[in-house]
């Protein structure tokens, strides 16, 4: 992890998922590793109160993680807490953030769908690093949606991003692409195969 990265968030890659870590301070760093590793343990209670602490703190990396923490309201309750608080950490920049919400607006899960609203968090999400985000918006620029106009130079440019970082759909499409030799790339077997022996690195993204 570099702490003298200017960015906000550091991003790691955890059990094959992409975690986006507060690095403002060593400090943050650790009491959030900690709220994480709580929830790991199934110490719900004291992952909690570790997250309060640190929401106060206006912290939208604990804003996000204790949107998935169950309370003992009822579901609707439950459901409209978790949107709320992923929403907020969106808001607030929150690059797993801003891409949930994404996709709770791209499928309507919970009742309110807006298409265009989630292709613009898929890109700015895409543009903090986030690794599926990369690849969701670069396979829209390739094709085109009402949203944005097909680019498929600057669509490949954000798959190979994505790539870059191992996500492993990123590196099935692009694999694909180089055996077909499709949006200008040249056939090339070799390189297919480099691609999909990534997807089983100890360090590629599944999440």
């Amino acid at each position: 992890m570099d702490l003298a990265n200017p960015s906000r968030y550091q991003s790691l890659t955890i059990d094959h998922e992409q975690v986006f870590l507060t690095c403002d301070t060593l400090r943050a760093a650790v009491a959030h590793l900690e709220a994480r590793a709580l929830i790991e343990e199934g110490r719900t209670k004291e992952a909690r109160e570790k997250l309060k602490q640190l929401i106060v703190e206006d912290s939208a990396e604990a804003l996000f993680l204790a949107a998935f923490l169950s309370d003992e309201n009822a579901r609707f309750a439950v459901d409209k807490a978790h949107v709320r608080g992923i929403r907020k950490a969106a808001d607030m920049g929150y690059p797993p953030a801003v891409y949930r919400y994404g996709v709770y607006l791209d499928t309507g899960e919970f009742g309110e769908e807006n298409k265009e609203e989630a292709a613009k968090l898929f890109k700015r999400a895409a543009e903090s690093g986030h690794a599926r985000s990369e690849w969701i918006h670069g396979t829209a620029l390739l094709y085109g949606n009402s949203t944005y106009p097909k680019d498929v130079e600057k669509g490949l440019e954000f798959i190979r991003r994505s790539a870059s970082r191992s996500f492993v759909e990123a590196l099935e499409t692009l694999a694909r692409f180089y055996e077909m030799g499709e949006f200008g790339l040249p056939v090339d077997v070799s390189e297919a195969i480099a691609c999909r022996n990534r997807k089983s690195d100890a360090n590629s993204i599944e999440e």
